[in-house]
């Protein structure tokens, strides 16, 4: 399945066929520079031996350069360069060959060298052996390039002869035959032409693959180290004895007694020492082979043991995929036994989506790109279930660089890759976390500069990108105030964390108000690397947090001004009722008639005073009815005119499908004359007074913004003006009871006052927007009702009260209230019980003898309320009639100062013709039920 063989490292042969190679070029080169420079020292070995022929110097380098030009594995288009050299050199052997089976004259040379050659310098042609030798190494070149067994030992078998002939030259010449350059058609062979033929016949044999002498010199077993031995060492020891002999023989002593005996003696002594040193050298080598067998055992017993009992499973793979080993780990990871798995492949268990990409990288191995991979994928196991393993595959060669087989390695990475999903599931949590916050997350370096903000950040600052925050210089472009960084930094200086609130600015220009919490992060030395912190916009907060605490004032103010109406109404009721009495009492004409009646107006300028204090503290009663507010302000444009005067300009723009509302129209009107006189106040040069109704809408979201507003459906009425506008300062005061900007004398300070206390009690809300030179609106809410408009009651007559007989039980625990009641009451001819309390009122009841047709109480007692002793009374007596009285009232009677439906009412301070009118009224009526 896995083709392709990679270039295989150069073996130790094909190196020295190479190095061999070599020396005959160098020695062809050298004869071809010694016939160029007409050295003889270059040509020839010794003065007067025989020349290498300039013509055997070519052919000599052409088949030294054929190993060269022949890479190992090269392919037939790489190869014609050494093919072409080889064929060349048996071109010129066969030609030298020509010239002494022809008897031709030599020519070859004076072709090569016709300027340097002379006749005289031609001495013969080229040796028929070297001829011979030369056709024996072309032909070995070429038949080794061919390929198959029979032209291998064709190869070998050339090179060999070829050298057998450079040897037995060799040998002549160290045997004393040296030939000298002679005038003959032929020359021998010269030495440097014998030793450079030497070398081109190791370079054949030893550059041939699949040569069998190579097989067996370069083998490890015995005989290898047999032959690698014993064949030079024979060589030479047969050279040596040949070499003794002949010297020997020139020596006389050749054929004598004591020559035998020396040839004897040495042969004895070489050929013993030469098996002697070849048995070591085999011992060594079966020695050295049955350790290096050890060893492999032990080796592969150990392999075995860590095949088998390692943590992670392993296998061995065939190129088409087949297992061939596998561990028992491999076979508990996949659920299979090593049997079945062994006649399986990996494709067979690669999960479908995984194979395709397994095969691409195994057959990237075998073509040599790379050695190794590694890569996570899905199995199929036996149950059919899937498993993430990581894999690691490595091709493993033999000798010749060819593939042999895979090895791989398994581990189950499950709970690996569940960590890692967790995670990062976790990191996209937390990534979600900060993105989707709504409080602004950065990380910022000490400088000055953001290194990472999430959107809720970017959204504070005004800007839509993230990219353009971290574009930012915090300290020119965020902070209002640099002191307040320094702030922060400066408590990083002596606690982990710093937290305060600082000036931001957004990308408008408008400063925000920031809560931050700001961290360092340092890193191993303790140095900071960043700031980390939380920022939150708190503006929205702190203005419904000063919004709260105006209301809270509001409210206190209130209170007090409520405490101090409600107290003050039962005094003023006195007053008044001692002065009606007494003008009552008075002629028209005393003179005392006017102090009382300055006292009385005085009086009634109290009263008016209280009502305003008790609108501002919303403990008035109101009179509410369904009502148009179109209709209202209709009625008022005519007086309003004339309020205003004619040098401000009052305009309208009233909504024509306005909703109705439930207030009171007193109340409104009073709402509308404050705000019309505030806005002429400040136009005192003329000016524009609009007032504009429409129907609107509050949703959740301007809730938020306003602390004392709740969604809903609104009736707006909007009053404008084009005055002289307040600051924020004057603002934040305004509807504080006798707060005024007017000059001293030219106002009290409550008729805004009465305005917010009037909305509130209304359950409506009111704004104001307003700059200095700008002029000012106030928006006031009421709540729309689906109600329809109820007509506005008839105005009766006002007659003289009448009196009667019945018995009153009078319950009030102000003394000069309770007084004045009783003498008014007493007047009209009603019998009065007078009680300071609630429970001495219940105790007199109870002691009384006779009927007790009304009760008169004051709502708010000590000890027990009036709502309590009207209910304990009814309890006791059936058919008593109930008349309430208060300064103000915010009890269960009356509900946020509306009337409850049914009971009677008498505000404080009253006129004594009010209390006798109301105390008539109510004994008129039907008695309640039993």
């Amino acid at each position: 399945m896995f083709v392709g063989v990679p270039p295989a490292p150069e073996s130790k042969p094909r190196r020295i066929a190479r190095a061999a190679a070599a020396v005959a070029v160098a020695i062809g080169a050298l004869g071809i520079l010694g016939w160029l420079l007409d050295a003889s020292a270059l040509r020839s070995i010794a003065p007067g031996w025989v020349s290498i022929r300039p013509f055997t110097a070519v052919a000599m380098i052409l088949l030294g350069l054929t190993p060269w030009l022949v890479p190992g594995g090269a392919d037939g288009r790489r190869r014609w360069p050494g093919h072409a050299a080889a064929f060349a050199a048996i071109l010129l052997g066969l030609l030298a060959l020509a010239e002494h089976l022809f008897h031709l004259a030599p020519a070859v040379d004076d072709l090569l060298f016709p300027a340097r050659l002379g006749a005289a310098a031609v001495t013969g042609r080229m040796a028929l052996t070297t001829a011979i030798a030369f056709v024996l190494l072309g032909v070995a070149e070429l038949a080794g390039v061919a390929g198959g067994s029979a032209a291998a030992a064709l190869a070998e078998g050339a090179a060999v002869l070829a050298g057998t002939i450079a040897g037995v030259v060799l040998t002549g010449y160290a045997f004393g035959v040296a030939p000298h350059e002679a005038a003959t058609p032929s020359v021998p062979m010269a030495v440097n032409t014998a030793i450079g033929l030497a070398a081109l016949a190791v370079a054949g044999v030893a550059g041939q693959p699949r040569s069998r002498l190579v097989r067996i010199l370069s083998s490890e077993p015995p005989g290898g180290t047999l032959v690698r031995r014993l064949l030079p060492a024979l060589l030479v020891t047969v050279f040596v004895l040949q070499w003794l002999g002949l010297a020997a023989e020139r020596g006389g002593l050749y054929g004598s007694a004591v020559g035998y005996a020396l040839q004897l003696l040495t042969s004895v002594v070489l050929l013993s020492a030469l098996v002697l040193w070849s048995a070591t050298a085999v011992n060594r080598t079966v020695l050295r082979r049955q350790q290096a067998e050890a060893e492999l055992r032990d080796n592969q017993d150990r392999l075995r043991a860590v095949f088998e009992h390692a943590g992670v499973g392993l296998a061995y793979i065939a190129p088409d995929g087949r297992f061939l080993q596998v561990n028992q780990r491999l076979c508990d990871i996949l659920g299979y036994a090593s049997y079945e798995l062994l006649t399986r492949s990996f494709q067979d268990v690669t999960h479908p989506a995984h194979v395709g990409t397994d095969v691409a990288q195994l057959e990237r191995l075998a073509a040599g790109e790379g050695d190794s991979y590694a890569t996570e994928k899905r199995y199929l196991r036996k149950d059919g279930s899937e498993v993430w393993v990581g894999l690691t595959s490595a091709a493993v060669r033999g000798a010749d660089g060819r593939l042999g087989y895979f090895v791989s390695a398994f581990h189950e990475i499950a709970d690996r890759r569940l960590a890692e999903n967790r995670l990062r599931e976790s990191e996209a949590s937390y990534r979600r976390l900060v993105e989707n916050s709504t409080i602004g997350i950065f990380r910022s370096s000490v400088d000055g500069t953001f290194l990472a903000v999430n959107p809720a950040l970017a959204a504070m600052l005004g800007y839509d990108a993230v990219d353009d925050v971290l574009r930012l210089d915090i300290l020119r472009d965020v902070y209002v105030r640099l002191d307040e960084r320094a702030g922060i930094l400066l408590q990083l200086e002596h606690r982990p964390v710093a937290t305060g609130e600082v000036q931001w600015r957004r990308r408008d220009g408008g400063a925000i108000t920031v809560r931050l919490r700001l961290r360092r992060a340092r890193d191993e030395s303790g140095a900071t690397t960043w700031l980390e912190g939380l920022a939150e916009d708190v503006t929205q907060q702190r203005a419904l947090e000063n919004q709260f605490r105006q209301a809270q004032r509001l409210e206190a103010v209130g209170r007090l001004a409520g405490g101090v109406a409600h107290d003050f109404n039962n005094i003023l009721t006195a007053i008044t009722g001692y002065s009606d009495m007494l003008l009552e009492e008075l002629h028209e004409h005393d003179h005392k008639r006017q102090d009382v009646e300055e006292i009385r107006t005085a009086a009634a300028r109290a009263t008016s005073l209280t009502r305003q204090l008790l609108a501002f503290s919303r403990k008035q009663v109101l009179q509410a009815r369904v009502l148009d507010l179109n209709a209202l302000v209709g009625t008022l444009e005519r007086m309003l005119q004339r309020l205003i005067g004619e040098d401000v300009e009052l305009a309208t723009a009233l909504a024509r499908d306005l909703g109705p509302v439930r207030a009171d129209p007193g109340q409104l009107e009073q709402i509308i004359m404050n705000l019309a006189v505030n806005a002429r106040d400040a136009m005192p040069s003329g000016g524009r007074l609009t007032i504009e109704t429409a129907n609107v809408e509050l949703d959740d979201d301007y809730a938020q913004q306003h602390a004392d507003a709740a969604p809903g459906s609104y009736v707006l009425l909007a009053v404008s003006d084009t005055g002289t506008g307040m600051d924020a300062e004057t603002r934040s005061h305004l509807f504080e009871p006798f707060f005024t900007t007017k000059e001293q004398g030219k106002g009290t300070g409550l008729g805004l006052a009465t305005v917010y206390g009037i909305v509130k009690q209304s359950g409506g809300h009111i704004l104001v927007y307003s700059e200095p030179g700008r002029g000012t609106t106030f928006k006031i809410y009421l709540p729309r009702v689906p109600e329809p408009v109820e007509a506005p009651p008839l105005a009766q007559a006002e007659q003289p009260a009448e009196g009667g007989r019945e018995t009153v039980l009078l319950a009030e625990d102000d003394p000069a209230v309770r007084e004045i009641a009783s003498v008014v009451l007493s007047r009209r001819g009603y019998r009065v019980l007078r009680a300071p309390d609630g429970q001495t009122a219940l105790e007199m009841a109870r002691a009384h003898a006779g009927d007790i047709q009304i009760l008169v109480t004051d709502i708010i007692m000590p000890g027990m309320t009036g709502r309590d002793l009207a209910e304990a009374l009814a309890a006791e007596r059936a058919g008593v009639r109930v008349l309430y009285m208060s300064g103000y009232t915010d009890d269960a009677v009356v509900r946020h100062g509306v009337l409850e439906e049914g009971l009677p009412y008498l505000q404080k301070p009253f006129t004594p013709e009010d209390l006798a009118h109301k105390v008539r009224d109510v004994l008129d009526q039907a008695p309640p039920a039993a």
